[in-house]
């Protein structure tokens, strides 16, 4: 599920990823730093002619931080993204919840496993362009619900029956 608005958000020189998860898994911390190395150098322009220069984002709210938490965060025992990858597709949940607001307050990525906060990072690092020096997202505000579609598809592979 997909919704979007008409609205631009800059991406403040001061954004941070803050990960509410404590004693998090290693590879969720690099899957962070990787994301925010990204944001920051990735100068990802819009399919447009003019590549975004005529695109006015200077007055457009800015975003601070994102916050990512998982659903049940009160679990001790967390799954690293490695050890759900591994897991039979059947038992994979790469579901997410992202949340993009236009206003400039707090973005949120939630899910109940690492695998789908590692799937959200990835969706969300492909939101932003650079042009005149400012990283800014188009069409916020943005809610994504996303999980794969072809779990039951593998299932019945799996069983013989395609």
């Amino acid at each position: 599920q997909f919704t979007a608005g008409n609205d631009t958000l800059r991406l403040s020189s001061n954004f941070s990823l803050v990960l509410n998860l404590p004693d998090a898994p290693s590879d969720i911390s690099d899957a962070l730093t990787r994301t925010a190395s990204f944001l920051s150098s990735d100068n990802l322009a819009p399919l447009v002619p003019d590549r975004g220069a005529s695109i006015d984002v200077s007055s457009s709210p800015e975003l601070q931080r994102i916050t990512i938490s998982l659903s049940n965060s009160s679990s001790t025992n967390v799954s690293s993204i490695a050890e759900e990858v591994q897991k039979p597709l059947a038992d994979r949940d790469e579901g997410y919840e992202l949340v993009v607001p236009s206003d400039g307050s707090d973005a949120t990525l939630t899910a109940n496993t690492t695998l789908g906060l590692f799937r959200g990072l990835t969706t969300f690092s492909q939101l932003w362009y650079t042009s005149n020096n400012q990283t800014y997202a188009t069409q916020v505000p943005l809610q994504v619900n996303d999980e794969p579609a072809y779990v039951s598809l593998h299932i019945f592979m799996y069983d013989g029956f395609v």
